[in-house]
């Protein structure tokens, strides 16, 4: 594993010419599976050529900052380790193309920076502004302290999150979220894809879900306090395993209060169903 330094810096490595073949599931030390490659959407068959090169990198972690990740296409699975001071990331960096000196071209002109400042660690993606008929992918797994907070921006792929204690912001175009077993604040915002979270709410916090074209799937504990109000334009809303007071219900809309009401939940989306459950 290689420690990166302090500071601001561009990741161009060495090329490694590699054809991917995509497919199972990734899990991290024995983690969730966050996300099932064999689905993942985004990979075209009309590329003949795919070439990649892959980069690990730590980074130790000082009290008080958070991890910003601002992805463009690929995958960005999170997972919170406890008893840990360090930013471990691994990014798959690929691209596809119909020659293999096209990709091996734009695999240069594919970057990562790194940069440690004294609010945050920020990793952001690097690609040319037009494609020119090229695909380019980086999927990140990143490892990062249960308590760091977590701000995640991906234009085209899914996102999960899994084992964070912190606030999470999450905000996306066309692609799934996932969130498992995290228990800060959540806000999620997406337009193409679903969202699926299983949470628990702390004290007076908020969990703020939001997609224009997909589903919202929320499971929080049954003690859960919180107002919870929910809308759909163009599908259902269900509840199952929770006590709710003050109900106003209708098949695409909900409100009511989860035991003393401390906290917030809300939950909208333009065309799709919504599910809240208690576990």
């Amino acid at each position: 594993m290689r420690k990166a330094s302090t500071g601001t810096f561009t990741i161009l490595i060495a090329l490694l010419a590699l054809v991917l073949a995509a497919c199972g599931d990734v899990t991290v030390n024995g983690a969730y599976p966050a996300v099932d490659y064999s689905s993942t959407w985004w990979w075209s068959d009309s590329k003949d050529v795919v070439v990649s090169k892959t980069l690990n990198l730590d980074e130790p972690v000082e009290e008080g900052q958070r991890l910003r990740v601002d992805g463009i296409n690929g995958s960005i699975v999170i997972v919170g380790q406890q008893g840990t001071d360090t930013v471990r990331m691994t990014a798959d960096m690929l691209v596809g193309s119909d020659t293999w000196l096209d990709a091996e071209e734009g695999l240069d002109e594919l970057g990562i920076t790194f940069t440690n400042l004294l609010s945050e660690i920020h990793i952001q993606t690097h690609q040319p502004y037009t494609d020119d008929g090229r695909q380019y992918v980086v999927d990140y797994i990143i490892q990062v302290p249960s308590d760091m907070e977590v701000l995640v921006t991906q234009t085209n792929g899914h996102v999960a999150i899994d084992g964070i204690e912190s606030p999470i912001q999450v905000a996306g175009v066309s692609g799934n979220i996932q969130l498992v077993d995290v228990s800060g604040g959540i806000q999620a915002d997406l337009t193409n894809g679903d969202i699926e979270v299983t949470a628990m709410l702390p004290p007076g916090g908020q969990i703020v879900l939001s997609t224009v074209n997909g589903d919202v799937d929320l499971r929080v504990p049954t003690l859960t306090s919180a107002t919870l109000e929910a809308a759909t334009g163009n599908g259902n809303v269900h509840w199952h395993n929770l006590i709710l007071l003050d109900v106003d219900a209708t098949a695409w809309s909900l409100t009511g209060t989860l035991g003393g009401g401390d906290g917030f939940i809300d939950l909208e989306t333009v065309n799709g169903n919504i599910g809240v459950t208690g576990f």
